[in-house]
């Protein structure tokens, strides 16, 4: 009797500490590897898209996904490119404006209803498209601020090459970036990079992802960069980004072929006959004044 309770009472006593083999997996894990229980994933999506969070470094969600106080500062542009060819193929003209969401909302509908965004003449055709591009800024738990930049294509583009993603401080002093990460969703296929890829290109100055868009995509495509900017000296900070898209074929050197600064964007300055490759779209900035967050 007394080796019956005793059995009783340790089978009681360990029971508070039993955990179930379902309770000690991870709610999610990213394509790197990244483990995070619900709470954390939660903490993330106040501040990163999913795309983002899927993506980001091991160290990146290392250092944020306790942060329960993560928020945003975002920037939204849309873009209507329109441009003008001759019966030859050659590019006549090309007008960028900026429209509004509605706008924007409006020629997705059309797409969907299989309205035709294509004029042709006998001498010339006339193409438009359109781009959603927006900037995000997040204070981590220091004094850095991580930063993302993504544009999506409302329309998918005809020309698929290397197009590059790029951001870089407002500031001339010497910055450090870190935990660099960035993605191109095509329809279903993601496609990662870091800090160590290729396609990567990165200084005090910026940086810069070329992504080869996929020849495969047919309905939607979205090209991102995510990465940690920290060493500044003033209480307001601010980054620029930029989405150039290739408007004709160029390789992975051709589309590295540029320098940081006020150029394309106010961040890409193209360097020779590559910058002819570009459509030159203006970028998006924001910014973040620590003594009013």
């Amino acid at each position: 009797m007394k080796k019956i309770f005793l059995t009783m009472f340790v089978a009681l006593f360990l029971m508070p500490f039993m955990v179930s083999a379902k309770e000690l997996e991870p709610y999610y894990t990213n394509m790197n590897g990244a483990e995070l229980t619900e709470q954390q994933y939660n903490n993330l999506l106040r501040a990163f898209s999913k795309d983002t969070i899927a993506t980001m470094t091991v160290d990146a969600i290392n250092q944020l996904k306790d942060n329960e106080n993560l928020k945003k500062y975002e920037i939204t542009k849309y873009i209507q490119i329109d441009e003008f060819y001759n019966a030859s193929g050659s590019l006549i003209s090309r007008l960028e404006k900026e429209v509004t969401e509605g706008d924007a909302k409006e020629f997705v509908n059309k797409q969907k209803n299989q309205v035709k965004t294509i004029a042709t003449s006998y001498t010339d055709t006339h193409t438009t498209s359109m781009k959603k591009v927006t900037i995000t800024l997040s204070p981590g738990m220091g004094l850095e601020i991580w930063a993302t930049v993504t544009n999506t294509w409302l329309s998918i583009p005809s020309v698929k090459s290397f197009d590059v993603v790029a951001m870089r401080p407002s500031t001339n002093s010497s910055i450090l970036v870190a935990s660099v990460s960035g993605y191109q969703k095509a329809d279903n296929t993601t496609h990662k990079y870091d800090s160590k890829s290729s396609n990567t290109k990165l200084n005090s100055g910026g940086l810069g992802i070329s992504m080869n868009i996929d020849n495969a995509v047919t309905s939607t495509l979205e090209c991102s960069i995510t990465a940690q900017f920290s060493g500044y000296s003033t209480t307001v900070f601010g980054v620029y980004g930029t989405y150039q898209h290739a408007t004709s074929d160029v390789s992975l050197s051709d589309s590295q072929n540029y320098s940081f600064g006020d150029g394309y964007g106010h961040v890409l300055k193209f360097n020779g006959s590559v910058s002819s490759k570009y459509d030159q779209m203006g970028g998006v900035y924001a910014q973040i004044d620590w003594l009013n967050i």
